[in-house]
């Protein structure tokens, strides 16, 4: 209808990329839950180095943060260098949801930090990492937080905000997390903001 026009069809184009984009992330969301609760879910294990198999996320979460003018800051020491046995789309995946997050529900001119710290460990060849994600975004209620993995759980403050999800990405989160050995934690404070370890 509007093909003449150049700057409208260039609007339409982009609300049809972001929509089918929000959706792509729903039907996925939806199958990983699928997988998770049917036991099917599978991790592969092969050697990785933590920051090769980080940068795709990252490369994202810089162009997210970027667009939305929030400052994102990486301190990698040397754990980043280690090479290690893992699978890299799911530590990809989990590292994507927590910052993804953290750019979503921080405002404009905020800052998220993220930091990988080795953690001393008794067990030889055996490494243990936190990694940690941090903002200064409008933070969770004590109550929201005692359900942030619980599945479609959204937030009221996120509604109000308008950010999109399905509130899958914390409970999957927590599930591949759980999978690989780990532990997930978040610590939030309403209008201050959020800590995921």
């Amino acid at each position: 209808k509007n093909v003449d026009d150049p700057e409208k069809v260039k609007e339409c184009l982009t609300k049809t990329q972001l929509a089918s984009e929000l959706l792509l992330s729903l039907i996925n969301d939806v199958l990983d839950m699928a997988r998770i609760e049917s036991g099917k879910l599978m991790i592969e294990e092969q050697i990785i180095n933590i920051r090769e198999a980080s940068k795709p996320a990252m490369a994202i979460i810089f162009e997210n943060a970027k667009e939305r003018n929030i400052t994102v800051t990486l301190h990698s020491g040397p754990a980043g260098d280690k090479y290690i046995y893992g699978d890299p789309l799911k530590i990809s995946q989990i590292a994507l949801n927590i910052m993804s997050n953290a750019v979503k529900y921080t405002n404009p001119g905020g800052k998220v930090d993220i930091r990988v710290d080795e953690v001393p460990c008794d067990d030889p060849g055996r490494l243990v990492c936190d990694l940690i994600i941090e903002d200064n975004g409008i933070g969770m209620t004590e109550e929201f937080l005692a359900k942030v993995f619980d599945p479609f759980e959204r937030s009221a403050n996120s509604t109000q905000t308008g950010v999109q999800g399905t509130g899958l990405g914390m409970a999957i989160t927590k599930e591949l997390v759980e999978k690989m050995g780990g532990k997930i934690w978040v610590e939030s404070r309403l209008g201050v903001g959020t800590k995921v370890t």
